[in-house]
C-alpha cells in the first residue's frame, strides 16, 4: 500500500498488466519462442561449421596420405624413357596410363607398344617408379609437332580412385625434359638382374 501511494505510476502499470495478463503472457511466450529459435539456429550453425571443419581436416589428411602418380619422359644417351612415378607417401594400386596419340615404337622392325599402355601395374609403392624405353631414335624430330596427353588412373589401399592428366608438348619440352643419369648399359644390367631374380622366385 505504501508502495502504491509513493509510486502511483507503478501502481497503474501493475494494474494494467493485471488487466491484460493474457496479452502479456502471449507476448512473453512469443519472445521466448523467438529467442529459443535463434539459439537453436545458432547451435545448428555452429554444429555445421564444426562438422565442415572436421570433414575438411579428414580430406586434407586423406590428400596428404594418398599416392600421387605422375607420367613424364626422361632422356639419357639419346634414349627417351616413359616414366611412371609414385611421388606420394602411400602405394598406388591398379595403375593404368592412357596416352594420346599412342606412341609408336618398333623393336626388330615389329610394332612394340609400350607395356604400360596395355597392362596395368598391380601396385606401385611410394617412392618407386616404372621405367620403359619409349624411343631409341630421334624422339624430338619424329614427334616435334606432337602433344602427348597422358591420363593416369590409380587407386589407394581403400579403393578410392584418382585420375591425373598430363599434357606434354614435345616442341615446348625439348629443353625441359629431364635428363636422367640412366644409361642404356646400366638399364640393360638392371633388367637382366630383374629377370634373373624373377626366374629364381
Amino acid at each position: 500500500m505504501l508502495l502504491y501511494a509513493a509510486s502511483p505510476g507503478f501502481a497503474g502499470m501493475v494494474q494494467l498488466l493485471n488487466d491484460n495478463s493474457g496479452f502479456v503472457m502471449a507476448v512473453l511466450t512469443g519472445v521466448y519462442v523467438v529467442a529459443t529459435w535463434v539459439i537453436a539456429a545458432g547451435a545448428r550453425r555452429a554444429n555445421e561449421l564444426a562438422a565442415s571443419g572436421l570433414r575438411q581436416a579428414m580430406l586434407l589428411e586423406q590428400q596428404r596420405n594418398r599416392p600421387h602418380v605422375t607420367f613424364d619422359f626422361e632422356e639419357a644417351d639419346r634414349t627417351v624413357y616413359a616414366v611412371v612415378r609414385n611421388v606420394g607417401i602411400a602405394p598406388a594400386f591398379n595403375v593404368s596410363v592412357e596416352l594420346k596419340p599412342e606412341l609408336d615404337r618398333t623393336l626388330d622392325g615389329r610394332p612394340a607398344p609400350l607395356a604400360i599402355l596395355t597392362e596395368n601395374l598391380r601396385v606401385l609403392p611410394q617412392g618407386r617408379e616404372f621405367v620403359e624405353t619409349a624411343s631409341y631414335g630421334d624422339f624430338y624430330r619424329e614427334h616435334r609437332d606432337t602433344t602427348f596427353d597422358a591420363i593416369v588412373s590409380y587407386a589407394d589401399s581403400d579403393q578410392r580412385e584418382y585420375t591425373a592428366r598430363f599434357s606434354l608438348p614435345v616442341s615446348q619440352t625439348r629443353g625441359l625434359v629431364h635428363h636422367s643419369s640412366r644409361s642404356v648399359p646400366g638399364e640393360l644390367r638392371r633388367i637382366r638382374k630383374e629377370i634373373e631374380r624373377i626366374g629364381r622366385s
